[in-house]
Order: structure tokens, then sequence, then C-alpha cells
């Protein structure tokens, strides 16, 4: 099996990067946004070393780390390919992790660790992955380290733009809706449900804090948990909340069903 280097797999990064750029022109939106992605892109490769760093048990030696590592790294450069401003400016979904995971393999990328932490990283549901014939041949102890490598990612992609918005809440690539105390019933019910929180109902800024909030319940390492908790994210979703003067009792139950789960 071949064994990549970060190092090139941070060439191969800036090739597509590059190859893109000409299309961006001199359209400022859609370059924020790109710019946005890159620093994105090495956050989530640095809050998967944080993860990793903590979680020795299953990121015991160099080959599964540095294939954690590039898959990380790899993740979103799918979006690059999302130069439609009328797309990107309107958030319409763009199945960017398929279609990067179709691209990395005409790259002669074989390894499943990283092939399929870039196909699943941002997937609803990664019990798909089931369903994939090259998973299903793989012997179990490959089977585990393709979903370790999947979870590491998923982790770190949330964790990476969670942490970033506690200190960048009004960055305006997030929080485009009209600041109120409305919200959308389907999106709340499905929120103190734990149900993923269908992106397509989101309406108002308290929809968009209730999505962002969820991610938490999509979180697969004790570590990743603990970061949320020292960063004192519940407090910070309250507080947003409360700033929009929300009904009590409604703030009391979101807080309840975040704390039930970092625990």
């Amino acid at each position: 099996m071949n064994q990549y280097s970060l190092t090139e797999m941070t060439t191969l990064f800036e090739h597509h990067y590059f190859s893109q750029l000409e299309k961006i022109k001199n359209n400022k939106d859609i370059l924020n946004y790109n710019n946005h992605k890159i620093r994105h892109t090495y956050g989530v490769l640095f809050t998967a070393q944080r993860i990793m760093t903590y979680e020795k048990k299953i990121f015991d030696n160099e080959h599964i780390i540095k294939k954690a590592e590039i898959s990380s790294l790899l993740h979103d450069i799918g979006r690059f390919y999302q130069n439609n401003g009328e797309r990107i400016l309107s958030w319409s979904e763009f199945e960017h992790g398929e279609f990067w995971y179709d691209i990395l393999k005409k790259e002669w990328i074989t390894d499943l660790s990283i092939l399929f932490g870039v196909k699943y990283h941002n997937k609803k549901d990664i019990d798909w992955i089931f369903d994939e014939e090259d998973f299903i041949k793989l012997k179990d102890i490959e089977k585990e380290e393709v979903l370790n490598v999947l979870k590491l990612v998923r982790d770190a992609d949330k964790l990476q733009n969670l942490e970033y918005i506690l200190f960048n809440f009004n960055d305006r690539l997030f929080w485009l809706d009209k600041i109120d105390n409305s919200y959308t019933d389907i999106v709340l019910e499905q929120f103190l449900n734990k149900v993923c929180v269908d992106r397509k109902y989101k309406k108002t800024y308290i929809d968009n804090i209730l999505l962002l909030a969820w991610w938490i319940f999509d979180l697969n390492f004790q570590t990743s948990n603990n970061f949320l908790k020292n960063d004192k994210f519940i407090d910070f979703i309250v507080l947003k909340l409360e700033e929009v003067s929300l009904d009590k009792d409604i703030i009391l139950k979101i807080k309840a069903t975040l704390e039930e789960y970092l625990k």
C-alpha cells in the first residue's frame, strides 16, 4: 500500500487550489469564501492532531496518525471547485466530499482511510459506509482503522468550525439572517430530539444557532466533548439565545439537552 507524506499532500492541496483560483477572477465574495476554507482546512488538521494527542490508544502508530493527518488536510478541497458564485453565496449544498473523493482516486490515492475520510466527513449518516463494496472487502482491523480516521476527521471538522465561531461569531460567512427571537418549530423539535437538524428548514437566526449546536451530538471522541466543555460552549449558546430574548423555558430545555450530552 502506498505511503504518502504530509508534505507531498500539501503540494497536492495547493495544486488544486491554484488550479481553480483563475476561475474566481475578481469576485471578492468567492475569494473570501475560499480564504476561509484555507484557514478552516489547516485548522482542521491542527484540531485532528490535538485530538490524537489525547486519544493515543486509538492513534497509536505513525501510519494511522499520518493517514488521519492527510485525510484532515484534504477533506475540503472539493469546495474550491464550487466556484459557482450563486451556489456559494446562497449556501446551496454541494456534494464536495463525494466529488473530491472521485478526483483523489484519479490522483492515484488508494488508501481507503484517506479516501473515505474525505468522502464521508460531512455525510449525515456515516453508516452508509457499510454498504461500500471496497469497505466490505476489508479485514475487520482495516475497517476499524478506516472508521477511526473517518470519525476523527468528522470531529475535527465540526470542532474547528465551532471553536472558530466562538471567537468570530459575527463572521458574515455564517450569519446572514435577521436577528430576532423567532424560530422554526421543526428545527427546535429536531434539536430537542437529537435528530439531525435538516438545513432545508433553517429560516431564522435561532434556527442557525440550533443547527450549529446540534453538531455536538455527532461527535465521536470523549476528547472532542472535553474540548467543548473547556471552551464553555454551552454557556456561549445560552448567551446568544438570551441576547435575542428567546423564551426562558425554551432556553432551559435547550441547555438541558446540551448538558445531558456533554457530561
